[in-house]
């Protein structure tokens, strides 16, 4: 993950989790201002990372940085703004009433049209390939990004099942099979959370089409998707070595505090039977995949600083549709991140990084000098 202008460089993964990925962008939000506080000048967050890398709403998340340079504060505000549109002008009734189970919860279309918007009102043009040859990308495409989503396979005598890897799509040409999509298609592809969304078909060179869905099943949190991904193959431009993950969660619940909120008497009669919530918490919980990366960054032979920030305030318990909560969901982060513990690690990543950020630029200046002396 090399960056022309970080010494040492970093990588941002964003977990899935529909609304509470509002939490995930208020902590982005700290960190890069402190960032800021310690270089002296505004920066955006393509100028910190190297490589964005998100599913669900972190997917969107990433595209908002990596493919179109926002700053933290408009991706914090186009957030909300999506947030509501699409869980209310693209609710279906019959798919909310049957739980998404006889017809998806929300629109498709909604979600499309609301992505292409976005792009739209940035200047650029919906219609362009999630994958840009390097020579063409525009200036505020200095990060990379990715979004990972899962694959449908059929069997000839069963349901359709899932791949057992993610599938990455990425910003950058990627070696293995071509995977034809605008990036409007990847941005609806990795929101296609099951009983929410219907999966997205995506093009493939040679093969039969892709169908996908977001990585919430086993993927919600990318970062060990992306290690992987990216240790296997050659990227021009991302190297693992030497680097920085930051992983930024959307809620966790530590067994001690914020506890879940008492149900009501009609959700204690139907409630959700505790074999299938376990399964449900294995398949889906991100902080299972963030013990894993922890450990992976802790061998010796791996050379990654590993950082995971998630909200321990009761952020977890807001569902992911719920737009009405975006405010409880920004004030709760922003308790989280007074925590001493968590305060104290946020100036140190973000020390780091500025002086990472500081030497880039020196080393810069020093080769331009050189250049211009021969």
């Amino acid at each position: 993950m090399a960056s022309p202008q970080n010494a040492a460089s970093t990588g941002g993964g964003s977990d899935g989790g529909g609304v509470r990925g509002l939490s995930s962008l208020v902590i982005l939000r700290s960190l890069l201002g402190q960032v800021q506080a310690v270089v002296g000048v505004p920066l955006n967050p393509h100028d910190i990372f190297d490589l964005v890398v998100g599913t669900s709403t972190g997917g969107l998340i990433a595209l908002m940085i990596g493919k179109l340079g926002m700053t933290v504060d408009e991706c914090i505000e186009q957030y909300k703004r999506l947030s509501g549109v699409i869980f209310v002008d693209g609710r279906h009734l019959r798919g909310r009433m049957t739980l998404g189970l006889l017809k998806e919860r929300y629109s498709e279309g909604v979600l499309c049209r609301e992505i292409e918007e976005l792009f739209r009102r940035k200047g650029r043009n919906p219609a362009e390939t999630m994958a840009t040859s390097v020579k063409l990308l525009p200036e505020t495409e200095r990060a990379h990004s990715a979004v990972v989503c899962r694959e449908y396979i059929d069997t000839p005598n069963g349901p359709p099942r899932l791949k057992p890897e993610a599938v990455l799509l990425c910003s950058h040409p990627c070696p293995g099979p071509r995977i034809r999509c605008t990036v409007c298609r990847a941005g609806r592809a990795t929101s296609a959370a099951p009983s929410y969304f219907p999966p997205q078909m995506i093009q493939r060179d040679g093969q039969k089409d892709a169908r996908l869905i977001d990585g919430g099943l086993q993927f919600s949190n990318p970062s060990v998707a992306a290690w992987y991904h990216y240790r296997r193959r050659t990227h021009k431009g991302l190297e693992w070595e030497g680097s920085r993950l930051i992983s930024l969660g959307t809620g966790r619940y530590d067994g001690e505090s914020y506890h879940p909120p008492q149900r009501t008497r009609l959700k204690r009669l139907i409630h959700m039977p505790s074999a299938i919530t376990l399964m449900r918490d294995a398949t889906t919980d991100p902080n299972n995949t963030a013990t894993h990366m922890e450990e992976i960054a802790g061998l010796s032979s791996v050379n990654i600083e590993y950082h995971r920030f998630s909200a321990t305030t009761g952020v977890c318990w807001i569902k992911m549709d719920d737009y009405k909560s975006l405010e409880f969901i920004e004030r709760r982060t922003d308790e989280y991140l007074r925590f001493p513990d968590v305060s104290r690690e946020i100036t140190e990543c973000a020390e780091s990084i500025a002086q990472d950020y500081i030497e880039g630029l020196n080393r810069s200046a020093g080769e331009l000098g050189n250049g211009e002396a021969t």
